[in-house]
Parts: structure tokens; C-alpha cells; sequence
């Protein structure tokens, strides 16, 4: 068995509760060693009485039938008194039976005892046997007078169980009587055998060597029982042993002895004999009945003084047993009351004060260490010193949580004014690009143009992955809805491999201003993972649908896919997006996605794809769903992550190695008053393109980006000059109206990598 499980509280009181029951074991068994000589005493007169009274009798009918039965043995003829006496060895017997088996001296006999009594009525059953055999002369004076011997020999092995008590006093008086009674059992046998020969007319076999025994044992036991009595008791057995009739047969016991011979005449008269015998016998009979009611009533005085030290010893015991058990259970519930609180202490600061205060450091609210730490009392002992020691490791959590939070909140703002500064050089970066790209260049250096200006993109993106990590919003915004196709293709230009990405089924509904931005980063990061862990030859792609709760879209990959445990710990992330540890890095993407998710109320599910990928359900609200206004021309992504108006065209000739994002942007001429560029027609065409409509490219797969090398092919069906230039014009308004909604607040971000891993989908890549 161990105790390493066990609680405080259950050892405390194991640790109480071994003395105690040791204790209450060793009261319960004192107590029993004293209350059992008081139960033998009360069980001492139950037995007196329905047992031993009974008994008695029992066997002076037995003993009378015996002498009869040898006087029957010893003459011819037919002695109706032996009758009579059979009778009334039947009632006795009877009678013994019947008493013995009452309830209550049933209760007060021992498993000694009750063998030792069914010893004797298994003997008596034999009686009959005897009877029989002396009838019909088929057994000599010498056997019949062992068959009875038997029985009575048997109840004299009761006698001293009946006598078992807790005082020795009352033992001794009590073996005395029984002792007596033998000595009266012994002039049975002698009177039974002189009658029988006296009527026989002579001794025969050895009964006059045995008559000889039975007067020296008789002599010797009678001489050392009364020996045993008290002063009182010699002397009123010296009464019976003074009178005329006990002088008499010790005179007849003397002569038996000195003339008895074997075959001879008994030398003694049978009168004499049978008057002084009888005599004797009763005298000595009544002499044991008087001490059998002495000692019976030694029993109430002796039961009464055991039960006063019972009760004394009991009662002290009990009391000490409640004292230590009261003692013990005060100290023990004091102990556990005053560790109770402490351990409420413990836990109350490990699940709520400490939690608490670091979730109102990372909310940036103020935090006083004293008002957090208040001073506790657990007193001056042992329990005392734990506690003020946990009190100052409390002080000192908070204090380091504390210290921690403005260390962090510093590193936090030098990141983030790192990061925005990184911004403004990428939007100054992605400006200049975009007048590079204006400017007539040769076919080669425009896509290498083009290629700066996706790499760009993506590293926009990375920093605001920094903005978002540290809880603030990236600078891009909108004001008015901007079609859901126009913010696929724009979370599409952000992707390395955009090239990969078909674009299906996306239906004409449009996102409010606000969440544009944020769900663009969000589907860009789920492309990004999409293309980054499936076969290059394969394709990623993006469907969506209204459904009643919003717009549902779908990310489907064609990789090697996650498993079961993988992919609820990666929704498990979306669903309760956890706090950002810089040590788990490898995640960041999971939690970009996350935390936008959260910010906007979408949901973000993964599930395994029939193709062996995974497939990313994002399902947008339909609060972030807007009708577009009627009219509302088609948009296209900025490289500053903008949309601006664009002109229905058809699709862009494709200029390979040209690896730009699916971006229209028409060269830059001459700056007009409001600061934007001035178009030149036909100015982003090649030297041998200028003047020339071409020719329509083939029609591309539906919703695949392209990349476009900022030139744009002449529609098909040979449009006008004019036609041309009002779409132009278009543009160009679409454009200046673009400039001036997209500027918005800049906010920093600590500078944290975003390495190239795939634990979900939506992780950097």
C-alpha cells in the first residue's frame, strides 16, 4: 500500500487514527478481561440453578438405583423397589435434561462445558443397556456397579466446568463442594457393595480388596475437602463427624477392612450397616447442599465488587480514550484548517491572482505589486514561516511579472517602430518601383521590374505579420465594399507561387472596407502554406459560395496532407487562437490566421481533401458581406496593397519569364497637379508593339492570376483610338480616387522571423 496519492488530510488522520484505535483495541480488551469474571458470575447462578441443582439429584437417583440394582444382583428374587427407583432416576433425568437446555443456561455455558454436558447425556442413554443386562443377570455386582459408575463419574466431570468463575475464592470454595460430593459418591459405591454382598451372603472376586479401597479414598478425600473449608465449615462438619451413626460406620468400615475376606460372609450385620450408611449418607448430603448454598451466595458480593472495578476501569478508560480522541482531532483540525488555507492560497494564486495580474500586464493596465501581495498571518510556527515564505515567492511573481511586462512592452515598441519604419521603406520602395515600371524599359528589365515588385509584396506582408503579432492593425484599409473577387486575386498576388493558384466560382457579392485588408492577409497565408507543401507541378485551388451564414471559401492543396492528431491540434489553434510564444516560431503562420480570424469573427476549418491535401474552409460572416453598388467597376490590387478602379479589358498578354503579381499598372508620365502619375499612351508597350493592336492572347483558365508585365494588349474587334483613350481616362480616375482613400494610420510591430513551416494550414511560408 502506498501513500504517495494519499491527500493531507487523509494522512493526518491516518496518522491519528492508528493511536487511537490502538488505544480503543487495548480499553475494549481490558474491559473484557474485567467484564468476563462478571458475566461467569451472573452465568455462576444461572447454572446453580438449572444446572447443578438439577444434576445433583441426578445423580443421587443414580446412585440409589445403583445400590438396588447390586442388591438385586446379590438375592433370587424380585425387589419392586428397584422399580420405583427406575422411575425416579427417569424423572430426575428428565428433569436435568429439560432444565439444561433453557435459553439461559444454554447462554451461560462455554464450548468446554456444553461437550462435557452432551458427554453426559450420551452416558445417560446408556442406562438402559445396564438395566436390561441387570435384569436378566446377565452382569455381575462389579459390572453393574462400573456401568453406573459411568454416568456418575460423567456428571462429576460437569461439576467443575459449572464452577469456572473470575474469583478465585469462590473457584476454591466451589472445587471444595464438588470434592465433598465425590467423597459422598465413594460411600455410595462402598454401600452399594457391602449391600449387594450382604445379601449375597458372601464377598466375591475382589469385592472386598475393592470395598477396602473405596473406605481409604473415602477417608482421604473427605479429610482434605473439609481440610479446604473455612473455619465455619470444619467446624459444622464436625458436627456430622461427631455424631453416633458416623462413629458407627467408620467402627463397620474398620471391621470390613480387617476381616473382609473374598468368598467369605460380610463380618458385619446388614441392618447396622444399611442404618449407619443411610445416616451418613444424608448427613453429608445435607453438609454439601449447605456449602453449595454458601458458596452460591458468595457469588452477589464478589459480582457486585468485580462490577464496581468494571465500571471504575471502564469509565477511566473511556474518559482518556475521549480526552486523547479530542485532544488529537482539535490539533489535527487545526493543522488541516490553517494548511487548508494555505494550500487555498496557493491555489487561488496559482489559477486566478497570478493569471489575473499577467493577463492585465498584457492588456497594458497598471499593476501595484503591494496592492497584489497583501500581508497574510499564518502564525509564528513551522506552518507560520511556510506561509510568509510563500507570501514573499507571491511578491516576488508579481513583482518579476511586473518587471517582465515593461520589459516587453519596451522591446515591444522598439520592434514595432522597427517594423513601421521597414514599412515605410517598403512603401517608399513599392513607389518607386511603380515609376520604374511607368517608365519605358526594355521587355527584360520590366520583368525583372516586376519580379522586385512581388518580392516586395510578400515582404509587406511579412511585416505585417510583425503589426499583427504584436495585437495592432496594418496600415491598409478601406472605406467602401470591394468586390470578393478582387480580394482573392489580391491574397493571390501576395503568394510566391501565384502562378499555381486557379481561382473558381466566386460569387459577386462584395466585403465591407474594413475587413478587406485583414482577409486578404488571411487567405494569403493559407495559399501560401497551399503552394508551399504540395507538388510544384500541382495546382491550388480557390472556390467560393454564398451560404446562409456568409461566404464560405475553399482552399483545396494536392499535398502530402496531415494527419488526424495534426489537424484537430491545428483547429484546436484556429478556434482558440493561444498566446504567441517566440519560441514556437515554426508557427507563426497558424497564429497570423488565427488571430485575424478572431478579429473579424471568422472561422477557419481544416479538413482532409479527397485528393490526400488539405482543404482550408474560411468562412466569412455574413457581417462582413456587402452588396456591391450597381455600376461598381471591376477592381484590381495595388502592389501597396490598394484597389483601384480598372476597365472591364479583356486578358492581358502573358510576357514570360514576367513573374509579377496579376497587377495592372500603366506607365507614368509627367506628374499632374494633384501628385499622381500622368498616363502616356501606349507608353508600357515594347518598341515593336507601339502603334500595332495585338493580337488577343488564349483565354486563360477561369480566376487564374496571371502575371501582367504592365502593358495592356489591345482588345480584340479593333477598338477605336477614341474608345481606347476613354477607357484610359477611366483608369486614370479610378487610380487618383485609390491614392487618396488608401492612406492610413501607421502602426508598429515587433520584428519577429516568420520561417518557412507547415504544422496547419495557414503557417508562414
Amino acid at each position: 500500500m502506498t501513500t504517495r496519492n494519499w491527500s493531507l488530510r487523509t494522512r493526518i488522520t491516518a496518522l491519528l487514527l492508528v493511536p487511537l484505535v490502538a488505544l480503543l483495541v487495548l480499553w475494549v480488551f481490558a474491559v473484557s478481561l474485567t467484564a468476563r469474571p462478571v458475566i461467569q458470575l451472573l452465568h455462576f447462578r444461572s447454572l446453580a440453578h438449572d444446572v447443578a441443582a438439577p444434576l445433583e439429584v441426578l445423580v443421587t437417583e443414580v446412585q440409589q438405583e445403583r445400590q438396588l440394582s447390586l442388591v438385586f444382583l446379590g438375592g433370587d428374587t424380585a425387589m419392586p423397589s428397584l422399580d420405583e427407583q427406575r422411575h425416579a432416576t427417569d424423572s430426575a433425568a428428565d428433569a436435568f435434561r429439560r432444565q439444561s437446555s433453557h435459553a439461559a443456561a444454554q447462554l451461560a455455558l462455554d464450548q468446554p462445558t456444553t461437550s462435557r454436558l452432551d458427554d453426559l447425556l450420551d452416558t445417560l442413554t446408556g442406562l438402559g443397556k445396564a438395566r436390561s443386562e441387570v435384569d436378566q443377570r446377565g452382569i455381575n455386582r462389579t459390572g453393574a456397579l462400573a456401568s453406573y459408575s459411568t454416568i456418575v463419574d460423567s456428571a462429576f466431570q460437569l461439576m467443575p466446568a459449572l464452577a469456572e468463575v473470575g474469583d478465585d475464592e469462590l473457584v476454591r470454595r466451589s472445587r471444595t463442594v464438588t470434592d465433598l460430593a465425590r467423597a459422598r459418591e465413594l460411600l455410595a459405591q462402598e454401600n452399594a457393595m457391602v449391600a449387594g454382598a450382604v445379601r449375597a451372603g458372601r464377598f466375591v472376586d475382589d469385592e472386598a480388596s475393592k470395598v477396602g479401597q473405596l473406605i481409604g479414598l473415602r477417608r482421604l478425600l473427605t479429610a482434605d475437602a473439609v481440610a479446604a473449608l473455612p473455619e465455619s465449615g470444619r467446624r459444622a462438619f464436625n458436627e456430622v463427624s461427631g455424631s453416633a451413626e458416623y462413629n458407627a460406620l467408620v467402627g463397620l468400615e474398620d471391621v470390613l477392612v480387617a476381616q473382609g475376606r473374598a468368598g467369605e460372609r460380610p463380618p458385619i450385620g446388614g441392618r447396622q450397616w444399611a442404618a449407619a450408611a443411610t445416616a451418613v449418607a444424608a448427613a453429608e448430603r445435607g453438609f454439601e447442599n449447605r456449602q453449595a448454598r454458601v458458596v452460591a451466595d458468595m457469588a452477589e458480593p464478589i459480582a457486585v465488587a468485580i462490577v464496581l472495578r468494571l465500571a471504575l476501569a471502564g469509565l477511566l478508560g473511556l474518559l482518556a480514550l475521549i480526552a486523547t480522541s479530542l485532544i488529537s482531532v482539535r490539533i489535527a483540525r487545526s493543522l488541516l484548517e490553517r494548511l487548508g488555507q494555505l494550500r487555498r492560497n496557493a491555489l487561488e494564486l496559482a489559477d486566478h491572482q497570478l493569471p489575473g495580474v499577467v493577463g492585465r500586464l498584457r492588456r497594458g493596465e497598471p499593476v501595484d505589486v503591494a496592492a497584489e501581495t497583501p500581508p497574510i498571518a499564518y502564525g509564528s510556527d513551522e506552518i507560520g514561516e511556510l506561509g510568509r515564505a510563500f507570501a514573499e515567492v507571491h511578491r516576488t511573481a508579481v513583482a518579476a511579472a511586473v518587471d517582465e511586462a515593461a520589459l516587453r512592452r519596451g522591446m515591444s515598441e522598439v520592434f514595432l517602430n522597427i517594423a513601421r519604419r521597414n514599412q515605410t521603406l517598403l512603401y517608399r520602395q513599392l513607389a518607386l518601383l511603380d515609376q520604374l515600371e511607368r517608365e519605358p524599359q526594355a521587355p527584360e528589365q520590366m520583368a525583372d521590374l516586376f519580379r522586385l515588385d512581388h518580392l516586395a509584396t510578400r515582404m509587406r506582408r511579412h511585416a505585417e505579420d510583425l503589426v499583427i503579432l504584436a495585437g495592432a492593425r496594418p496600415s491598409r484599409g478601406w472605406r467602401e465594399p470591394v468586390p470578393l473577387v478582387d480580394v482573392v486575386r489580391g491574397a493571390v498576388s501576395e503568394v510566391e507561387d501565384y502562378a499555381r493558384v486557379d481561382v473558381r466560382e466566386v460569387p459577386t457579392v462584395g466585403l465591407v472596407g474594413r475587413a478587406v485588408g485583414d482577409v486578404i492577409h488571411l487567405v494569403a497565408e493559407l495559399l501560401e502554406n497551399a503552394t508551399a507543401f504540395s507538388p510544384p507541378q500541382s495546382r491550388v485551388r480557390v472556390t467560393a459560395q454564398a451560404v446562409p451564414s456568409g461566404v464560405a471559401l475553399e482552399i483545396e492543396d494536392r499535398g502530402l496532407g496531415m494527419t488526424a492528431e495534426a489537424l484537430a491540434e491545428a483547429n484546436g489553434r484556429l478556434t482558440e487562437p493561444p498566446d504567441f510564444d517566440p519560441a514556437n516560431s515554426a508557427r507563426l503562420g497558424l497564429f497570423v490566421v488565427a488571430q485575424l480570424a478572431r478579429r473579424h469573427g471568422i472561422t477557419v476549418t481544416l479538413v482532409h481533401s479527397g485528393y490526400g491535401g488539405v482543404t482550408a474552409v474560411v468562412l466569412v460572416p455574413a457581417l462582413l458581406v456587402a452588396e456591391l453598388p450597381a455600376g461598381l467597376p471591376a477592381r484590381s490590387t495595388r502592389r501597396d496593397g490598394r484597389l483601384r478602379a480598372v476597365p472591364a479589358l479583356a486578358p492581358p498578354q502573358e510576357l514570360p519569364p514576367v513573374a509579377a503579381p496579376s497587377v495592372l499598372r500603366a506607365p507614368a508620365g509627367e506628374m499632374s497637379a494633384d501628385g499622381l502619375p500622368r498616363r502616356v499612351r501606349q507608353a508600357s508597350l515594347a518598341p515593336g508593339l507601339v502603334g500595332v493592336a495585338a493580337p488577343p492572347p488564349p483565354e486563360p483558365a477561369v480566376g487564374t492570376a496571371r502575371p501582367v508585365a504592365g502593358a495592356l494588349a489591345l482588345p480584340s474587334g479593333g477598338r477605336t483610338p477614341g474608345e481606347i483613350r476613354h477607357m484610359m481616362s477611366e483608369l486614370q480616375t479610378a487610380t487618383r480616387r485609390g491614392r487618396v482613400d488608401g492612406a492610413a494610420a501607421v502602426r508598429e510591430l515587433p520584428a519577429l522571423p516568420a520561417p518557412r513551416s507547415r504544422s496547419a494550414a495557414g503557417e508562414d511560408g
